[in-house]
């Protein structure tokens, strides 16, 4: 299944949905990563885009934001 119609479908029947970031976001919430900057970047690098306001929010909640 097409990951937009997935995040769709599971929001029809009131699943949570979680992206790659805040996956990132809780396993630094829960201590198991202390930092998600690099691994932002490291994604970037590996080609999947990231909007600059996503990863702007994302610092800012991972308190990480210069």
């Amino acid at each position: 299944m097409d990951e937009r119609k997935a995040r769709q479908k599971a929001k029809e029947i009131g699943l949570p949905v979680k992206g790659s970031v805040g996956v990132l976001l809780a396993a630094k919430e829960n201590g198991l990563i202390e930092l998600i900057k690099p691994l932002l970047t490291q994604m970037q690098m590996n080609g999947i885009y990231l909007g600059k306001s996503v990863i702007d929010e994302a610092l800012q909640q991972a308190s990480e934001k210069d």
